[in-house]
């Protein structure tokens, strides 16, 4: 929001809002921002707000769904899900650029690729040909390559989906999310004609069951857990109908594909993958989608696919988080100055492990909207000058954060002292 008079300075505004994806959805995005509109037109109209009636709370939803479970009126859904479940991989077959570490780790990176030209338009045509959805083309196309790469019938995929099917919870702002596990046979070497009915097939049903809550069915089938695995699926899919968000940096899945208009995105775990491999899945499901939509009735033995770049050579930290006593992967670069030193240390602090790299960036190591929000009120502390949320987000690299706290303090210090910098660095660490 700008503000504009006559002889006045210029001054924008801004509005942070963070919340925990527990509490709040892509849904709830939209119903605050509809909220926030009218509250704000009604105070410049001098007006009562009209808001929208809550017959409900997000509490009276979670009450009235443990209460079904309880009185076993979810057992039905239950037996499905035990039925589609039966027999589930441990994990998938897809081979990984890294060895899977002892634990699971979350952090991620990203990449954002284009469709190929056409391929939205061509893939409604043939939906509406096979009574399917442009989703359910999109979805069909990942299985088929997830098949083609893993060499597997059995593919599993995790869907969300919005759990807002009853109309008392359309308008309130809360998590609802649910994730289901969609499981595809790929046997027999089908046309992407008959794939594509089976996944018609298979999201229909799974559709009419999506009430059941998916940490219910990590619970009923605990006993199969790998801690190092993410639960019944580790490759995951999104349909978008808006574009992407800001690049991710922690990744809950091993792999996932996200579709919205024009683009196309893949998430992957760090620990298991590297941006070349990434890049050539993309890639690999570009040409898996032109292929299937130009011919539906090829077979998934004939779909060819680009040649795998050259596995990376595993290094002592190879697949796991850089730790207390583990040597800096190949290109770190120590901190050069005080600043960096500080801005390093407080950065180990928030995330944990050791000591990052002067050019090492926030998002990679694991941090979030959240973590940066902590790491900008502990700078602004040590350095007692505010540090604005814009200056944090210019660079999210430790040189690019400590440049900026160096221009902070230029009118009153060239530079933090090494002295300084150390009391500074060792009052972060009593903290920590």
């Amino acid at each position: 929001m700008r503000l504009e008079a006559p002889g006045w300075v210029t001054a924008s505004w801004m509005l942070l809002f963070a919340a925990h994806h527990a509490v709040f959805d892509a849904a709830s995005a939209l119903n605050l921002r509809a909220e926030l509109t009218e509250l704000c037109a009604a105070m410049a109209q001098g007006r009562e707000a009209s808001l929208p009636q809550l017959p409900i709370q997000c509490a009276d939803h979670a009450v009235w769904q443990r209460d079904r479970l309880a009185a076993g009126l979810m057992d039905e859904l239950l037996d499905y899900w035990r039925a589609v479940l039966d027999g589930l991989p441990v994990v998938h077959g897809l081979a990984t650029d890294l060895p899977r570490p002892a634990e699971r780790g979350f952090h991620g990176a990203d990449l954002i690729f284009p469709l190929p030209d056409g391929a939205e338009g061509a893939a409604a045509s043939l939906a509406r040909q096979a009574g399917a959805t442009p989703f359910m083309v999109m979805f069909a196309a990942y299985a088929a390559l997830l098949h083609r790469l893993s060499e597997t019938d059995d593919i599993v995929i995790g869907l969300p989906v919005a759990g807002r099917d009853r109309p008392q919870l359309q308008p309130l702002i809360g998590m609802f999310v649910n994730m289901i596990v969609i499981r595809v046979d790929a046997s027999g070497d089908p046309a992407f004609s008959a794939l594509l009915e089976r996944v018609r097939r298979t999201l229909l049903d799974a559709w009419d069951h999506q009430e059941m809550p998916f940490q219910k069915l990590v619970e009923v089938f605990a006993d199969r857990r790998d801690p190092a695995v993410p639960p019944l699926y580790q490759l995951g899919f999104n349909y978008l109908s808006i574009g992407f968000s800001r690049a991710s940096a922690a990744a809950e899945d091993d792999l996932m594909l996200e579709i919205a208009p024009g683009n196309g995105r893949i998430e992957y775990n760090t620990a298991l993958f590297t941006e070349p491999t990434a890049r050539w899945l993309a890639d690999c499901y570009g040409t898996v989608l032109s292929t299937v939509l130009a011919d539906p009735r090829v077979a998934m033995s004939e779909l060819d696919l680009p040649p795998r770049p050259a596995a990376p050579v595993p290094g002592p930290a190879a697949g796991s988080a850089r730790g207390e006593g583990s040597r800096p992967a190949p290109g770190h670069v120590a901190p050069r100055t005080a600043a960096e030193e500080l801005v390093a240390n407080i950065w180990a602090g928030v995330l944990g492990g050791g000591l990052p790299g002067a050019l090492d960036d926030f998002f990679e190591l694991g941090g979030h909207s959240l973590l940066a929000l902590r790491v900008i009120a502990r700078l602004s502390a040590a350095i007692g000058v505010d540090l604005p949320i814009q200056a944090f987000f210019a660079d999210t690299t430790v040189a690019g954060v400590a440049a900026e706290v160096e221009q902070l303090l230029a009118a009153g210090l060239s530079e933090i002292s090494d002295d300084e910098a150390e009391r500074l660095a060792a009052t972060e660490g009593e903290a920590i």
